[in-house]
């Protein structure tokens, strides 16, 4: 496999729908810990993402996003 140049994070602004889930949450840190330029973390309750005209709206929001990690997710039937 070929060696990759180096990320640039310093210069990139993620968008991280699931940001407050489990993998989100550490996506988020993990992302602090690379230096990344910004980080907007996207709610549920902020976007309802199967909602064409919020997702129209998020990126709206946010239009100078450079990456975008979608983790939103409607989790049922786990009984604790």
């Amino acid at each position: 496999m070929p060696d990759l140049p180096d990320f640039d994070w310093p210069a990139q602004r993620v968008l991280v729908t699931g940001a407050r889930g489990f993998l989100g949450r550490h996506l988020c840190t993990h992302l602090e810990t690379l230096g990344c330029g910004a980080i907007y973390p996207v709610r549920s309750t902020e976007y309802d993402l199967r909602q064409q005209a919020n997702v129209k709206r998020l990126f709206a929001a946010f239009p100078d996003a450079t990456v975008v990690v979608h983790l939103a997710a409607t989790v049922g039937g786990l009984t604790y």
